[in-house]
């Protein structure tokens, strides 16, 4: 059963919400080994709530593939919630971490079979897409506007597809950062997403409706929930969660589980 796809809808219900604001406001003004330690998941007012989804760096509907086997490093524990038949190329040398499937047939020896564990964590990503993308929860500051090179906190969304290039999130290790995109995201290769000031990525979410790139030798910080897949270009490097409703596909990637 495809848990995930609930993410379809509540960005679908995302779009409805911003154009009816829109509308409103026009007419008024080492491999196998343990994972590391839960402390990095954002908590308290104005968080988008992850649930079990946070208890995983990469959390896939359909497949994992790492497309340049042996040369990608990830950091927290790995889930696809189908057979791990589907993760192709990933190596357990390559995870610190654990590997979730469901009838672990996954890397050996740090494939195990979860499908209680991944059911649950499918359904808390697609709810955490739902809230993160709840104008009514999460009141955008801007919409359709390009928040410039240097963000500061709050809710930014695009309507449509989004190209986010280098930006500086600036703000306190408390502060929070939701970007909702209706469409597609795309991280330009060799651009960057970097944090001042003391801000964290567990406190940066992307919440994308369609799928989601990160190009080479980009780096993006934050914790991703895309409706569809996530690719990384050679040396991309993701310092958060890759949590998605479809296929993850890496390449010489770093996909690091945010700090606390």
């Amino acid at each position: 059963m495809n848990r995930f796809g609930s993410l379809f809808k509540p960005l679908t219900w995302f779009m409805a919400l911003v154009l009816a604001a829109l509308v409103a406001g026009c007419g008024g003004g080492g491999g196998g080994g343990a994972a590391p330690a839960l402390t990095s998941v954002c908590a308290g007012a104005g968080c988008v709530p992850l649930g079990t989804a946070g208890n995983f760096v990469i959390l896939a509907e359909t497949a994992i593939t790492d497309s340049v086997a042996g040369t990608t490093a990830v950091t927290g524990d790995v889930g696809v919630h189908d057979s791990g038949a589907n993760i192709v190329g990933l190596t357990c040398a390559e995870v610190t971490g654990a590997v979730h499937d469901t009838d672990g047939a996954g890397p050996a020896p740090c494939s195990a079979a979860d499908v209680a564990g991944l059911d649950t964590a499918a359904t808390d990503a697609g709810d955490a897409a739902a809230n993160g993308a709840d104008i009514t929860l999460h009141p955008p500051v801007t919409t359709d506007v390009d928040p410039g090179p240097n963000v500061g906190p709050g809710v930014y969304a695009f309507t449509g597809a989004a190209t986010i290039g280098n930006r500086v999130l600036t703000g306190s290790a408390t502060d929070i950062w939701i970007f909702q995109i209706g469409g597609a995201l795309d991280h330009p290769a060799g651009t960057a997403v970097t944090l001042a000031g003391g801000a964290k990525a567990k406190n940066v979410f992307w919440v994308v409706g369609g799928g989601t790139n990160i190009g080479a030798g980009a780096t993006l910080e934050g914790v991703v929930l895309s409706n569809g897949a996530i690719t990384l270009g050679a040396g991309a490097i993701a310092n958060g969660r890759l949590l998605t409703g479809a296929a993850v596909t890496l390449a010489t990637s770093t996909v690091t589980q945010s700090t606390p």
